[in-house]
């Protein structure tokens, strides 16, 4: 049997995002989910220089204590990422001398067997 598979939008394209600092989404219930195949993609820079952009995927048991899932996720290709708490939300963190890029961020959210 085939697991079922929600695509979600974790960043509409195009998003975009301007200064020096950390940015994080809205947290996602994800307790039906076992695992995300997640592609993020650095559509542009702003500025006058190229922004130093890293992504990673956080997870919590309780909406207060958040941590990375493995290391950051690579621009433009897909990584997978296992779920063993209940909520999510994507973090970016953004440095640079004048900061500032667009970018879009996609989830295939793999279900739980029930």
């Amino acid at each position: 049997m085939e697991a079922a598979v929600d695509k979600m939008i974790l960043l509409p394209r195009y998003t975009s995002f301007a200064g020096v600092g950390t940015f994080l989404t809205s947290a996602m219930n994800v307790r039906d989910y076992s695992h995300v195949n997640v592609t993020y993609v650095t559509v542009g820079a702003l500025g006058s220089t190229p922004p130093t952009v890293t992504v990673y995927l956080q997870e919590s048991p309780d909406l207060e204590i958040w941590n990375d899932i493995d290391a950051d996720i690579n621009d433009g290709n897909t990584d997978t990422r296992n779920f063993r708490f209940e909520w999510t939300r994507l973090k970016l963190v953004m440095t640079g001398a004048d900061p500032g890029f667009t970018c879009w961020c996609v989830g295939d959210f793999v279900r739980r067997h029930a």
